[in-house]
């Protein structure tokens, strides 16, 4: 009997130890998200996307964001996923750069909007 309490002591703090592990991990992921946001939302000096806003882009289309900021494997840099919410619906990654960016009127004199794309107010 008092080998199997100890069995039940070992593996209720091994549990607990995993739980406070997983835990601290999660809460240490979403603390780097949370200041990965306000740093870009600061270097953009706007919202950046977020997963299910639709965005507008200067040429008309809509566009629904997939996942943003996705970072590069290899030289970490910052990207926004979105699906086009015309035709037939295709799936295209940006740099975060240029989805932030300003409409070239140099280039585009016409734009009506002031960046490449900006967030749709809700419905």
């Amino acid at each position: 009997m008092s080998q199997a309490k100890d069995i039940i002591k070992a593996i209720f703090f091994s549990l607990a130890f995993f739980l406070v592990l997983f835990y601290n991990e999660n809460e240490n992921e979403s603390e780097r998200s949370e200041k990965m946001a306000n740093r870009i939302q600061k270097q953009y000096g706007r919202e950046i996307p977020q997963a299910g806003e639709i965005w507008h882009h200067f040429k008309h289309k809509e566009y629904k964001i997939i996942a943003c900021p996705v970072t590069h494997t290899e030289t970490e840099e910052l990207y926004c996923v979105y699906q086009a919410l015309y035709g037939d619906y295709g799936t295209f990654c940006r740099p975060l750069d240029m989805f932030m960016s300003e409409v070239d009127n140099g280039k585009y004199p016409q734009a009506e909007q002031k960046y490449r794309f900006e967030r749709q107010p809700c419905k």
